[in-house]
């Protein structure tokens, strides 16, 4: 699974033009719902989600969402670890 419960996620995708605009939202994830189409889904806190139709969203499936972690101290910039550092420029 991606997330873990109580972590702020941003919404990264979503398949339904129904539920348009959700992508890039942040939610805080409660509690994991095993759905039986969108293993696991997680109930979530934050501004509800309304569909075009109407229907309120009541969990986002965890393959929709990206945590928003802090990386700590001993973190490495992605194109660092990607192209590696410079010669003779200090970090």
């Amino acid at each position: 699974m991606n997330c873990q419960p109580n972590e702020l996620c941003r919404v990264v995708h979503n398949e339904f033009t129904a539920l348009g605009g959700i992508a890039g939202r942040f939610v805080t994830v409660l509690k994991v719902e095993l759905n039986a189409r969108f293993e696991p889904s997680w109930i979530y806190e934050g501004s509800r989600i309304v569909t075009s139709t109407g229907r309120v969203v009541q969990c986002i499936p965890d393959k929709w969402l990206k945590p928003i972690r802090d990386p700590g101290d001993d973190a490495v910039d992605e194109m660092v670890r990607k192209v590696g550092k410079p010669e003779g420029v200090p970090a």
